[in-house]
């Protein structure tokens, strides 16, 4: 049921109660009770599980609008299971970040993070996304922190460990906030020096100009 398209699910929900109704009022419940109990799985299973399985299908191939709906159609999250919950929260946060909507992104991530991955691979997965997108706020101490979360963790995904070795190399070429601070202050001040020593030499230059002319016309 897990791998059934949505539309087949809604379908045999539908026909397995139809068909429960008309046995049962036919030959009798005895008759019908093989019906209701599909009925009943595909009932669980929407309350239970939601309609997770479908809107990564929908993600996975790039439908944005498509992964939305379909997760809308989950009408009671809060039912769903415990590691149902924290995938739903992450493909809404997957949405979101891919919108460029990262507040809300990250705020969905984190909640999906906090609820309960099952696997490190899911797990990294989001700390990924949300140290890209501290060190694009130039977080990077933060950043830095979720990267090593991340190389504690057994990830099997070569893709992933990838990206990773990537982040970390850019998060080693970029200072800290305090060197940066440091570097641009100590470049200000040289600056100044610069400046003011290019100025006193101008002037200088510009007062031997002037007592020579005064000497040319003495003479």
């Amino acid at each position: 049921m897990l791998k059934m398209d949505l539309k087949w699910r809604l379908i045999a929900t539908i026909a397995s109660l139809v068909l429960a109704l008309i046995v049962n009022i036919v030959w009798g419940f005895g008759w019908a009770f093989v019906f209701w109990l599909v009925f009943a799985v595909f009932i669980v299973g929407y309350f239970l599980l939601g309609t997770i399985s479908a809107a990564s299908e929908r993600l996975n191939f790039g439908d944005l609008d498509g992964a939305e709906r379909i997760l809308g159609y989950t009408k009671f999250p809060k039912l769903l299971l415990k590691m149902n919950q924290a995938y739903f929260k992450l493909l809404q946060g997957m949405v979101a970040m891919q919108r460029k909507d990262s507040a809300k992104g990250e705020a969905l991530l984190q909640e999906a993070y906090d609820i309960g991955l099952p696997t490190d691979n899911d797990r990294a997965m989001v700390l990924l996304n949300l140290a890209y997108s501290n060190h694009a706020k130039r977080k990077f101490q933060v950043a830095k922190g979720q990267v090593r979360q991340i190389k504690e963790m057994d990830i099997t995904d070569v893709t992933l460990l990838t990206k990773v070795a990537e982040l970390d190399q850019a998060l080693k070429v970029n200072p800290s906030g305090m060197q940066s601070m440091m570097h641009r202050g100590m470049g200000g001040r040289t600056q100044q020096r610069m400046v003011r020593q290019d100025a006193g030499a101008t002037q200088k230059k510009n007062n031997r100009k002037s007592s020579s002319k005064r000497k040319k016309k003495k003479k």
